[in-house]
C-alpha cells in the first residue's frame, strides 16, 4: 500500500521523478565502471551526488509547509552552505580523460548524467527558496536573492575545487576555512583568478538558472 501510494507521488511529479531516475543512471553508470575496470576512480561521484540531494532536500522540507521563522533562517543557512556541492559537479568534467579498459564516450556521458543531476538539483531548490523569500518580502527586493545565492555558490565551487574545501570543514576546520574565505577581500589582486571564476562560472548558473525557472511550464520538481 505504502509503496502504491509513493509510486502515484512520484508520477504525480514529473519533475522529482526526473530527478530520481537521472540520479538512479548515474549511479549504474558509475557502479558498471567499477566492476568493468576495478577501479575506484569515479567512486566519488556517489558521494557528489549524495552532497548534491542535501541543499533539494531541505528547499523540499522549508516549501513543503508552514515552518517557524526560526527553523526556516536556520535551515536556510545550512541549505546555502550545502547548495555549492550541486553545481560542484559541474566541474567533474575536469577528470574526463582516455584511460585505458573504458571508452571515452562512457565516462563522457558518465560525468554529464551526474553534472545534470546536480546542476537540476540546484536549479529546484533555489528555485524553490525564492518563492519562500518572495513570499516574506517584497517581490523587486526578493529578486536580488537569486543572482546574489546563484554568484556565493560559485564562489564556494571555487573553494572546493581548487582549495579543496568542502561543507563540513565549517564544523571541522572553521578558523582555517574563514582565514581563507577573508584572504581574498582583503588582498583581491592577487586572487584573480578566484573573482574570475566566481563572476564567469556565476554568470553560467545565473543564465541556467534563468532559462530553466522561467519556462512557461515550470513548477516544483514535488514537495
Amino acid at each position: 500500500m505504502k509503496f502504491t501510494a509513493l509510486f502515484r507521488r512520484l508520477t504525480a511529479s514529473p519533475g522529482l521523478l526526473s530527478l530520481l531516475l537521472f540520479t538512479l543512471m548515474s549511479a549504474v553508470l558509475v557502479v558498471v565502471r567499477l566492476r568493468s575496470t576495478d577501479s575506484l576512480r569515479f567512486i566519488f561521484m556517489l558521494w557528489n551526488l549524495f552532497l548534491g540531494w542535501i541543499p533539494w532536500l531541505l528547499a523540499a522540507w522549508m516549501s513543503h509547509k508552514q515552518r517557524p521563522t526560526w527553523a526556516l533562517l536556520l535551515t536556510g543557512l545550512v541549505w546555502l552552505l550545502f547548495l555549492p556541492n550541486a553545481p560542484y559537479m559541474l566541474t567533474d568534467l575536469f577528470h574526463l580523460r582516455t584511460r585505458a579498459g573504458i571508452p571515452l564516450w562512457y565516462d563522457l556521458v558518465l560525468i554529464m548524467s551526474c553534472a545534470w543531476t546536480g546542476l537540476a538539483l540546484g536549479m529546484d531548490s533555489i528555485w524553490r527558496v525564492q518563492e519562500l523569500v518572495s513570499g516574506a518580502i517584497k517581490r523587486n527586493w526578493s529578486r536580488l536573492f537569486t543572482p546574489v545565492v546563484i554568484y556565493l555558490s560559485a564562489y564556494g565551487v571555487y573553494l572546493g575545487r581548487y582549495g579543496r574545501w568542502n561543507s563540513w570543514d565549517l564544523v571541522s576546520q572553521p578558523d582555517s576555512l574563514m582565514r581563507y574565505v577573508i584572504e581574498p577581500l582583503a588582498d583581491p589582486d592577487e586572487h584573480v583568478n578566484l573573482w574570475a571564476f566566481s563572476l564567469i562560472f556565476g554568470t553560467f548558473l545565473y543564465l541556467m538558472y534563468l532559462s530553466w525557472a522561467y519556462l512557461p511550464s515550470k513548477k516544483p520538481s514535488g514537495a
